[in-house]
């Protein structure tokens, strides 16, 4: 079983955070982990080419029997709706991930997504990628944003606190969607629907 630690280190890597090159010196050097992981992952970990062009693939696939991937996508979700309450550096980049997640599956960021996502990769006709324009732009956009999305983060945080959105993990055999239970009202549902918000908030 993965000590807290471990997980942690292991969550970051597979969310981005933490390079190839650090991960290949920490499991040098984690002995503990050798007891944390199954052996053959573990031997497999040990004695991969870290400098190969596939190496962060191999790692990534071989992590997936190491991991549960509910915690990790919890984790994970929680940490893009904490960005964007705080508004941190990070916060643009939470949005657009949410709408890219819709798109995956993730119903229930739909208003995050339509309202405010879909609006930062159309901030210029010129280019769908908002990180090539000026900052004073990017950054008035994202101002526009709040509170109302900080609002909906929290809103959606909330439902996960009170098990009414679960996360999975895994992804639907047939088209590669998110899966995720949903265990909403339909109030609740109502709420999380795009037109209703634009009915609410219109433009």
């Amino acid at each position: 079983m993965l000590s807290p630690e471990s997980e942690l280190f292991l969550f970051r890597f597979l969310n981005g955070s933490i390079p190839i090159e650090q991960f290949e010196n920490w499991i040098y050097q984690t002995d503990s982990l050798e007891k944390e992981i199954p052996r053959q992952t573990y031997l497999a970990l040990m004695d991969l080419r870290y400098g190969e062009r596939d190496a962060e693939y191999e790692v990534r696939k071989a992590l997936l029997n190491c991991i549960d991937l509910a915690r990790f996508e919890e984790w994970r979700i929680r940490g893009i709706l904490g960005s964007i309450i705080e508004k941190d550096s990070f916060a643009a980049e939470s949005i657009e991930k949410c709408y890219d997640l819709y798109c995956s599956g993730y119903n229930f960021l739909e208003i995050i997504a339509l309202a405010f996502g879909l609006q930062l990769r159309t901030i210029s006709y010129e280019t769908s990628d908002w990180r090539s324009l000026p900052t004073e732009t990017v950054k008035h956009t994202l101002s526009s944003f709040y509170p109302n999305v900080q609002a909906e983060a929290m809103r959606i945080q909330k439902l996960m606190d009170d098990g009414k959105i679960i996360l999975t993990g895994k992804r639907d055999n047939s088209d590669r969607k998110l899966e995720y239970g949903d265990n909403q009202t339909p109030a609740e549902r109502e709420e999380s629907n795009f037109n209703n918000y634009r009915k609410k908030y219109p433009s």
